[in-house]
């Protein structure tokens, strides 16, 4: 890739070369299933809730997210970044 005068041309240089493919999959929407169990007794211990310190009855509510992805044959998988659990709490206010 020499022009004449020794200079590099920068341009066909990163033209000719053959980078790896890369690319970030998110998956798609799960396929849940949802149980619901009332009056379990719990324990409450947080000043910063401004819920009386004492025990409780709460209803838990517990959502499984199940999601499945399918990749051709050919497909390497570098690397990856599982999330395996998450919660997101509601106010005692509602």
């Amino acid at each position: 890739m020499m022009n004449g005068w020794g200079l590099v041309n920068a341009g066909a240089v990163m033209e000719q070369i053959d980078l790896p493919f890369y690319r970030v999959f998110h998956s798609g929407s799960p396929s849940s299933a949802t149980t619901i169990t009332y009056g379990v007794p719990v324990f409450v211990d947080d000043y910063e809730s401004g819920i009386a310190t004492g025990n409780y009855y709460a209803d838990k509510h517990m959502i499984i997210h199940t999601y499945s992805n399918t990749f051709a044959a050919s497909t390497e998988i570098k690397d990856g970044w599982e999330r395996f659990s998450s919660t997101i709490g509601t106010s005692a206010a509602t």
